[in-house]
């Protein structure tokens, strides 16, 4: 692979290494395929290029100006894109037998498990073994099979390749008759977006830009390029990166300069707000920290949000644009990127990757991506005496339900006019406030009669939808669900509407202690924070509905059970 070996880079404990389900649901074979279909447009792109160096020259005027620059800007994204490509498909190759040579390992490994009369499971546990001297063996191999795995995807990850590359198959457009290469300044005219297109609109105009000048227009206007709702994931991913380095910088450099200031000024630390910089570095950094994370997740950063108090945010845990299904994270109260999103990632992508086990195993394979959606400003501690900003007004979560709409709208346009493919369906994990988020978002579509992607909702620990019946939400009763865990005093509140966990007709699920589908023990959840903890019954109900089989899902207990905090379910009552 380009850059020398990896193999001593690759030192992460092993639960933070590609899980062995991973590793068996690799492809090597695709990869190759990938690595092909690189070198096959990397020489379509060398032809095109001796083709424009072949282009006479003469002109003169304004026309000869403008063909010459455009000329010029052709040549240098192309050979950008035939560099660029050479380097993938090389990257592509090694990480096919990379990937090869730790499918054989594992193969081995569960050969030897079997032979003993156990099974290695998704999760790298041995089960069954007749002869516990081979255990050891058979979890050492699966150990290094996925380190190799991990060796192998962390090989492509450093290979330095424009993102806009990843979009759909697309060609290099012929360039201008008569165009030639002069020694006039560049002054090349990018197309503009165009303002208040809806996101259909958007995806569509953008989808018939010739690939270099969608490049050119990511590379040079990443502020409007992130602000266009429609635009597909990895346009606005490439984009928002670009921001997020620069904003990284700034934030930097203005927190050592009031820092300094601050050094020999009597004013308080407060008043020159210090602590506000500080918030916002802490912001940043978190949300570079997760996007570095090498645990063989392609994350794209779908949203950034510079312009408020925190900064907002939507990070996935892979390819949007070739996702089956979406599972998206809405969290509550008190939720900023510095203090959550470290945390709720790590939970999302272990949920996102055991819905797609799910689905590799029960669904149809499609795969599932998690989002961890922290795109609506949601109330603060400091905030609670204030009645636009106090979680105790329905207010931020009406705005952060508008934002939502715009986000799954954007996806859902981008899916459909930019790659030709269907809307994925998509499975809202709403905790605490974030419910009452999705709940307005939701009957804000009821109301105006609009459809929404949305084929599922689950209210974690909620205080309330905003809505007094579920036919509000404008979903099916079997497309909405309802978690409420031991310990957890939010759902009692009931503050915003009626309880949702009181709604009959509507799936409860299980929190406890159980027996999960495939064979494993499923945790119980204490308090408002557990609903996804990986492990839990209460996370794989999750994967289970963002897989699309709500049958798997395990429903609530049994009404003579005895809850702490929690009246006994009307339901229940004789």
């Amino acid at each position: 692979m380009p850059g020398g070996s990896n193999e001593a880079v690759v030192t992460h404990a092993p639960d933070s290494l590609p899980s062995v389900g991973q590793l068996r649901g690799a492809n090597p074979a695709q990869v190759r395929a990938a690595a092909s279909a690189a070198r096959s447009v990397q020489r379509q792109v060398e032809a095109q290029l001796r083709a424009l160096a072949r282009m006479p020259g003469g002109w003169e005027g304004p026309a000869g100006v403008e063909a010459t620059a455009r000329h010029a800007e052709v040549v240098l994204v192309g050979e950008v894109l035939e560099a660029a490509l050479g380097d993938l498909a090389t990257a592509l190759e090694g990480a096919a037998d990379g990937v090869d040579g730790a499918r054989r390992l594992l193969a081995h490994a569960e050969l030897t498990c079997g032979r003993a009369g156990g099974h290695l499971t998704d999760v790298g546990g041995v089960v069954g073994l007749l002869d516990p001297a081979v255990e050891p063996v058979v979890r050492a191999s699966a150990l290094e099979a996925r380190r190799r795995y991990a060796v192998a995807a962390l090989g492509l990850r450093r290979v330095q390749v424009p993102r806009w590359m990843m979009a759909s198959p697309g060609s290099l457009t012929a360039p201008p008759t008569g165009s030639g290469l002069g020694e006039a300044p560049m002054q090349t005219s990018l197309p503009t977006i165009p303002q208040h297109l809806d996101p259909q609109a958007m995806a569509s105009w953008f989808a018939e830009l010739p690939v270099t000048a969608q490049a050119v227009l990511v590379a040079r206007q990443p502020d409007t390029v992130a602000a266009a709702e429609g635009l597909p994931a990895w346009a606005h991913d490439a984009a928002n990166r670009l921001r997020l380095d620069r904003a990284i910088r700034d934030a930097d450099l203005a927190l050592q300069a009031a820092t300094t200031a601050a050094l020999s000024s009597p004013t308080p630390i407060d008043d020159l707000g210090l602590g506000a910089l500080r918030d916002r570095v802490a912001d940043l950094r978190a949300i570079a920290d997760v996007l570095d994370r090498q645990d063989g997740h392609d994350r794209q950063l779908l949203a950034l949000d510079l312009s408020g108090r925190r900064v907002l945010v939507a990070i996935s845990t892979g390819d949007i644009d070739r996702a089956g299904r979406l599972a998206v994270f809405v969290p509550g109260f008190t939720v900023t990127p510095a203090t959550h999103l470290r945390g709720y990632d790590t939970r999302v992508t272990a949920g996102s990757d055991l819905a797609s086990s799910i689905d590799r195993s029960w669904g149809t394979g499609e795969g599932v991506v998690g989002i961890t959606w922290l795109g609506y400003a949601a109330p603060q501690i400091d905030e609670v005496l204030d009645r636009s900003r106090s979680v105790a007004s329905r207010l931020p979560a009406e705005e952060g339900g508008q934002h939502l709409r715009a986000f799954l709208d954007g996806l859902a346009a981008s899916r459909e006019r930019s790659i030709g493919a269907s809307t994925p369906d998509v499975s809202i994990w709403a905790h605490s406030y974030g419910s009452l988020v999705a709940g307005s978002m939701l009957a804000a579509a009821a109301q105006r009669h609009e459809s929404t992607p949305v084929r599922a909702v689950v209210a974690l620990g909620s205080p309330g939808m905003g809505v007094s019946i579920p036919a509000q939400l404008g979903l099916r009763l079997d497309q909405i669900f309802v978690a409420e865990a031991e310990l957890d005093p939010i759902p009692e509140l009931g503050v915003f509407s009626s309880d949702p966990g009181h709604w009959a007709g509507v799936t409860q699920l299980e929190t406890e202690a159980r027996p999960l589908p495939d064979g494993s023990p499923g945790a119980a959840g204490r308090g408002h924070e557990s609903y996804l903890t990986p492990g839990s019954t209460s996370a794989w109900n999750l994967a289970a509905i963002a897989a699309g089989r709500p049958d798997l899902a395990l429903t609530r207990w049994r009404c003579d059970e005895p809850r702490v905090l929690r009246l006994r379910d009307p339901a229940c009552r004789a």
